[in-house]
């Protein structure tokens, strides 16, 4: 009995093992996937928050970082006292992440609108404002991500406030009107950013529906009266499965294995509904 909790004890500390990662959490200079701890870290030291949405066991560009920069000397030394790393895992081997962070991940991908990976995201830990997004690179070092990092991280608030006091009142009060006149022009630009897209949508949408309408009328004009109920009926598939795939592609899904899989199975019912169509 000893020999076999021992063994399930190993197998699941191995499951999780990374030589650079925490589950619970933080150790300056090392990423940890416990956000709480870091981003409480971060608001106290008055660091940034570093978010790595990878996929640490398949994405090619993940793990050329994790060679290049993030297991280096050099950089580890840097972030232990300039930022709190989270690492956001999506890999295929489902047991490198516990199951308390998995539903956790997947909601920071949406908010965060990641597309693919690796993805940066340098955050506000205070404000929980994103500053600046970064990628990987083939010739990215410790020194150059630093850098990269660095210049982000200017542009957070505690930093911007402390250069403007080191300034003298009158230039660090226009170095703190021109910060707050990027905030509120990106807030702008984000509202206009949403009004377009809702509006095309909205649009779209009309369209679509009267483009649906006018198909309808015509298909309905040439055919027998027995053929008409279920050619309704197989429109009405058609247009739920074609629902069902768009309301999933605008929920802006994480590019993962699960996401793929449920998109081609919403894929494969437009086809199939889309066949009985043709047939009329």
């Amino acid at each position: 009995m000893i020999k076999l909790f021992l063994a399930a004890f190993l197998l699941t500390v191995s499951a999780f093992a990374n030589d650079n990662v925490d589950i619970d959490g933080h150790t300056p200079g090392r990423f940890t996937m416990d956000l709480e701890a870091a981003k409480k870290y971060a608001a106290e030291k008055d660091i940034p928050l570093l978010l790595n949405f990878t996929g640490s066991d398949w994405c090619g560009w993940c793990k050329l970082m994790e060679k290049n920069v993030f297991s280096k000397p050099e950089w580890l030394a840097y972030a232990k006292d300039n930022v709190a790393m989270v690492w956001l895992d999506f890999p295929k081997n489902k047991s490198l992440v516990p199951e308390k962070y998995v539903a956790r991940n997947g909601k920071l991908s949406g908010k965060y609108g990641v597309r693919g990976y690796p993805t940066y995201l340098i955050i506000d830990a205070k404000t929980d404002a994103v500053i600046g997004k970064l990628g990987a690179g083939k010739e990215k070092t410790p020194a150059s991500f630093q850098a990269e990092v660095d210049n982000l991280a200017s542009m957070s608030e505690g930093r911007v406030k402390a250069f403007a006091a080191s300034l003298g009142e009158e230039k660090g009060a226009q170095y703190l009107k021109m910060y707050e006149q990027i905030k509120q022009n990106e807030a702008d630009l984000t509202s206009a950013k949403e009004q377009y897209n809702n509006k095309v949508k909205t649009l779209n949408s009309e369209i679509s529906e009267l483009k649906n309408t006018m198909e309808e009328t015509r298909v309905i004009s040439r055919l027998k009266p027995e053929q008409v109920e279920a050619y309704k009926m197989a429109r009405g598939e058609y247009n739920a499965a074609q629902a069902a795939l768009e309301k999933f592609l605008a929920s802006s899904p994480a590019q993962n294995q699960e996401n793929m899989k449920i998109y081609q199975d919403l894929g494969a019912k437009v086809k199939e509904a889309q066949a009985k169509l043709s047939q009329f």
